[in-house]
């Protein structure tokens, strides 16, 4: 259904993308996973044509995005990382400008507009103006506009940024009953867990190149054999300088492993208990996303 072939994109002397290749069926949710700046919202603008490739081709439904744009935003929905609303108008009023802009009116639009709010939650304050909303529920309108022509594919970019818990969770609702209907959702992220709930394929991409693409179980099971371990500790130990011999790092104030627990972790409880630390607690984590993404660049997800 959307096919990238050898698509390089570059700005000035920035190369973005050198001859990506990428392919997305019809009715999946497909995750891009990556940190900021791995080129995940430039697939989301050569896809919605709002930019152009500086070479290769970007097709939806066998079509070229560039050479059948109107075609292409007829089947495409886009939600941009940004807030794209009139601040001083109310919900409804939002909802019936951008729904003329598709070309809506009259009963068509009045009733596509009542299904949308009660799919996003938010029937209660449809007539309050957009500025006296939560950032989560502005997120949430914004959706509910990229939804009003029924498009085919839905591009999320990014929509759960800083927001509460209700709305990402509303989100996420959305999200599940747009692949039951069998609508294509692409979607970026750089939260491991929201891919690992929603996607039923997972490219993985730093710095313009996809890494790695899959299952989640098909990308997990490519993950090397090394153990990820947690330990907590009794006492902060935040003022020593620690060295290990293995890799390390901190979530807060749990050290991370990645080793061989047969072959290295002795050797690490030897190191901490040399400084005089007191363990409280270790644990053998199960692969992850997080883990995968740090073995194929050598950096955190959220680096």
């Amino acid at each position: 259904m959307i096919q990238f072939k050898n698509v390089s994109m570059s700005y000035e002397t920035n190369q973005v993308f050198e001859d990506l290749n990428l392919n997305i069926s019809r009715g999946e949710v497909f995750g891009l996973l990556g940190p900021n700046g791995a080129g995940k919202s430039t697939i989301m603008h050569l896809l919605s044509g709002f930019l152009q490739a500086s070479s290769g081709t970007v097709l939806l439904n066998e079509k070229d995005v560039v050479k059948n744009s109107l075609l292409s935003k007829n089947n495409l929905g886009f939600v941009p990382q940004d807030i794209a609303l009139y601040e001083d108008f109310s919900a409804i009023e939002n909802l019936r400008f951008f729904g003329s802009l598709y070309g809506l009116k009259g009963n068509v639009l009045t009733e596509r507009i009542s299904e949308l709010l009660a799919l996003i939650g938010l029937e209660s304050r449809k007539n309050d103006l957009i500025k006296t909303y939560s950032g989560g529920m502005k997120r949430r309108i914004n959706i509910a506009v990229a939804l009003l022509h029924n498009p085919s594919v839905v591009l999320m970019d990014e929509p759960t940024v800083g927001i509460d818990p209700q709305s990402r969770n509303r989100i996420f609702e959305i999200i599940e009953k747009l692949q039951q209907r069998g609508t294509t959702v692409v979607y970026s992220t750089h939260y491991m867990e929201e891919v690992e709930r929603l996607c039923t394929q997972i490219a993985i991409i730093d710095k313009g190149r996809i890494l790695a693409k899959g299952t989640l179980k098909e990308l997990l099971s490519t993950a090397s054999k090394t153990d990820q371990i947690a330990i907590s500790f009794q006492n902060r130990i935040s003022d020593f300088k620690l060295k290990l011999p293995v890799d390390f790092h901190w979530e807060e104030e749990i050290l991370l492993l990645n080793c061989n627990k047969n072959e290295d972790l002795t050797s690490v409880l030897n190191a901490l208990n040399l400084i005089g630390v007191k363990i409280a607690n270790i644990d053998f984590l199960q692969p992850n996303l997080e883990q995968l993404f740090m073995e194929l660049t050598g950096t955190n997800l959220r680096d």
